[in-house]
């Protein structure tokens, strides 16, 4: 709300600013996924599309192009609760880069796949279901989107707790900046969640 009052009512207008608006309106879009008995594969991968091209606008860097390599830094710049999170041990698609590709962290894993598809499918190559499906897990890359951008969204906007804890002494003040802690971080753990049920399973 912060960057929508600067940008619309004080009319500073930078380009972080526009690249996260525009952002936004895509992933809106996005998250409107068709219903009814004729909806087909199609219309699911072309709802990833919609989110890859979000990532992508968040990302732009206004001279250059947007890409892999804008969105990884992104994700990888998110302060984790979770340290399976953290946890850089996957390998990343990185299109024609040459291998071995670096690990990275299991979002960059999930965008890399969610962005294969979106080629796959913008392009008019063959596609199936299983571009959309992560073996070993019952959660699909189609379900992990949504919670995918709100972790990118974490990192754009710096989403972080800052007051200082307080002395243990003052257990009425310590107890205040536990409670405001876990309020904060309430919805950032529930996505982190949700991305760690993209894990293979034995």
């Amino acid at each position: 709300m912060k960057r929508w009052r600067r940008h619309y009512l004080r009319n500073r207008q930078t380009w972080e600013d526009r690249a996260l608006f525009r952002s936004l309106n895509m992933a809106v879009q996005a998250t409107q996924p068709p219903g009814g008995s004729d909806v087909t594969f199609y219309d699911l991968i072309r709802n990833a599309a919609l989110w890859v091209g979000a990532f992508e606008m968040l990302t732009h860097p206004r001279k250059g192009n947007a890409g892999l390599r804008t969105v990884y830094p992104l994700l990888e710049s998110v302060k984790c609760e979770d340290k399976n999170l953290r946890k850089k041990t996957y390998t990343a698609y990185m299109g024609s880069a040459p291998k071995p590709w670096p690990r990275r962290m299991l979002p960059c894993k999930l965008y890399g796949r969610l962005y294969q598809a979106r080629n796959k499918y913008i392009h008019g190559n063959p596609v199936s279901p299983a571009l959309l499906q992560l073996k070993g897990s019952k959660h699909g890359l189609f379900w992990l989107a949504a919670p995918l951008y709100r972790f990118a969204l974490t990192g754009f906007l710096k989403l972080e707790f800052k007051p200082k804890m307080p002395k243990l002494s003052n257990p009425k003040a310590f107890g205040r900046y536990i409670a405001e802690r876990m309020d904060f971080y309430d919805a950032q753990q529930l996505i982190e969640r949700a991305l760690l049920r993209a894990r293979n399973r034995p």
